[in-house]
Parts: C-alpha cells; structure tokens; sequence
C-alpha cells in the first residue's frame, strides 16, 4: 500500500509540476474589473504555481489565504475559473474586510448560473449565524470547526491547488481551509439565497423536468413510428417505460414545489 501511495504522489507532482509558468500571466477571458482586483492581490507577486510535494500540504497551516490564492494555477478551466472569477470578491471580502462590497463586486462581474445558486442552495442559505457587517475571519473560522470538525484543517492543496475529490472548490471544506468561506455566504446570502433567488433557481429546475419530458416524449414517437414499420418490434418494447407525459413531468414538478415550498416557509 505505501508503495502504491508513493507512486500516485509521484505520478501527480511529476504532471502538476510539468504545467507551472513563471510569471503569473493573466487569462485574456478575465473581464477588467476582475482582472483589476486579480492584479490588486496579486500583481507584485511572485509566487509559483502548487505543485511536487505542495500538493500534499495542508492548505490552512501552510499558506496565508493570499499566498494560496496566488499560488492557484493560471488555466482557465471549469475547475479553475471559479478562484479566477473570485478575485473581487477574495479582494472586497479578504483584503478590505467589507463582505458588502466583496459580493456586490463578484455578483457585477459574474451572472447567475444554477451551479453557484445549488451550491449555495445546499451550503450556505440555512446560515443564520454570520452577519454581512459584523462576521471577520475568525468567526467563520470557529463555524467551519462547528460544521466540519478539524476536517477542513488538513485539508491539502491536490492537483493545481484545487484539491482532492470532496475537498474541491464547492465542497465547503475547501472554501474554509482558504479562508473564503464567509466570502461566499455573503454573495449568496444577497443573491441566491432571497426569494427571487429561490424562485429563480426553481424556474431553472422546472424548465429541465419539461425539456427532460419532452426528450422523453420524443423518444416515445420515434419509437412507435419504428415499431410500426417494424412489426416484430411491439410497442411495448423496453426501450421506452414509465408513465407518458405529461404525468411524469407533472409528477417531478410537484417534487420540487413541494421542496421549495419548503423552503419559502423556513426562510420567509
């Protein structure tokens, strides 16, 4: 077993450590005012991309949440683009301890999409405890130790400091070991997490159980036009099951008003 571990670590420092640059360059898809906020932090630094044995430090003992940020690796990917998009809000929330204007910022610079509004959805919107005004650093420290126990403590930067599998941006456990994790509460307390927020991401969810329904209708009518030209094809054929539309649609969409619902009366 250690010598299966040394060869996994091997394996990921020798590709993490192939992709550093030097200097930082900045993402030609990053918009000005983020870049702006991104040369703020971290323009007059040097520091080089996560990578060989820094893959398995611990992020929260090891690097101050600058440093960590800094250090993220320039790639503008999926993964990646969520550190990048950050940097007004890392700026406004970390640098100048305003948690107001950190997520006005970021929310100016970043539209509404349905994964930011699930994650805080099921990360941050039942958090009653932090106050856009008055939370700092340390409180946020002492929820995550609340939430999570000493877990997200050791957590360590994996690949491209964008962490191991459930300790990745979105996890929670990341956004604590980096410091950031009432800077996210507070973009989605002021955005995703109101009623319209709500009503919005349930809009979302509904318009995906109709398109779902209606590929489901469309693979109904291809089908029976097959099994007509091909009578040794019946109807019944396994390759399309379960209730016609519209009742499977209506059926999915009662699911989620009722959990949304639930959520209306909880919050308002």
């Amino acid at each position: 077993m250690e010598t299966m571990l040394l060869q996994v670590k091997a394996q990921v420092s020798h590709r993490s450590s192939k992709a550093r640059q030097t200097p930082w360059s900045i993402g030609q898809a990053m918009d000005p005012a983020t870049r702006q906020c991104h040369d703020a932090l971290c323009g007059g630094r040097k520091d080089m991309p996560f990578g060989g044995d820094e893959l398995f430090e611990e992020v929260a003992t090891k690097w101050d949440w600058l440093t960590a940020y800094c250090k993220l690796e320039n790639k503008w990917t999926s993964t990646v683009s969520h550190s990048w998009k950050g940097a007004c809000l890392w700026k406004g929330c970390l640098a100048d301890r305003d948690l107001v204007k950190g997520a006005s910022d970021y929310l100016r610079a970043n539209p509404w999409n349905p994964d930011e509004a699930e994650y805080c959805f099921r990360e941050h919107c039942n958090n009653v405890q932090f106050d856009l005004h008055t939370t700092t650093p340390t409180d946020a420290q002492n929820y995550c130790d609340a939430k999570f126990g000493d877990k997200w403590r050791h957590v360590t930067a994996g690949p491209d400091g964008h962490g191991w599998p459930d300790e990745e941006p979105g996890s929670g456990l990341w956004e604590c070991a980096h410091g950031s994790y009432h800077c996210d509460w507070a973009y989605c307390k002021i955005s995703y997490c109101t009623k319209k927020g709500v009503e919005k991401l349930q809009s979302y969810k509904l318009m995906q159980v109709q398109n779902q329904a209606a590929d489901f209708q469309r693979k109904a009518m291809k089908q029976a036009a097959y099994s007509q030209r091909n009578s040794e094809y019946p109807q019944s054929s396994s390759l399309v099951s379960g209730p016609a539309y519209p009742q499977w649609a209506l059926a999915h969409q009662a699911e989620y008003q009722a959990a949304y619902q639930a959520a209306y009366q909880s919050e308002w």
